[in-house]
């Protein structure tokens, strides 16, 4: 069996290559159903040179379509985040309708990419939140010890927003 995740951007391909990969080699060995096997691969989404983000439905289905049509006996997942995604996704304004439910839209709008691609090998995966948030999710590698912000980080915030109040 093979699967291949087609990500957003690099920070994506990065988490899927040094975590994901590792952790899901690994849950296969110690599964009941070991799969011997078992091949994961990952791509950027797009052509050569894509930055990442900014990803239109067209470019995602074609990239999905793709590799079901070059390989019968693999598994296509997305990794790309909810934020900012464009409004030509399956059912994106029926989605927009529900209120306080994010993960309800986003299941909704995971089923409309299965149903539009229609094919039991695609396991559409859209990310709550932007990946990259979650590198500023540790406070304690983010602010030093006395609530100071570190020197890194201010670069980083200052880069993104401009001059950083402490």
């Amino acid at each position: 069996m093979r699967l291949m995740i087609i990500c957003e951007g690099k920070c994506e391909q990065i988490f899927v290559e040094k975590v994901l990969v590792p952790y899901l080699y690994k849950h296969n060995e110690s599964s009941n159903n070991y799969n011997p096997n078992l091949e994961i691969k990952n791509c950027l989404i797009g052509v050569q040179g894509h930055k990442g983000g900014n990803v239109g439905y067209d470019r995602i289905k074609c990239d999905i379509n793709k590799v079901l049509k070059q390989d019968s006996n693999c598994y296509v997942t997305t990794f790309i985040d909810y934020y900012k995604l464009h409004n030509d996704f399956p059912q994106y304004d029926k989605s927009q309708t529900i209120n306080n439910n994010l993960y309800g839209k986003i299941k909704l709008l995971e089923d409309a990419i299965q149903d539009d691609i229609n094919s039991n090998r695609v396991i559409p995966y859209i990310q709550v939140h932007e990946y990259e948030t979650f590198y500023f999710a540790d406070v304690d590698n983010f602010i030093c010890s006395d609530g100071v912000i570190t020197e890194s980080n201010q670069q980083i915030l200052k880069q993104q927003f401009g001059e950083v109040n402490q």
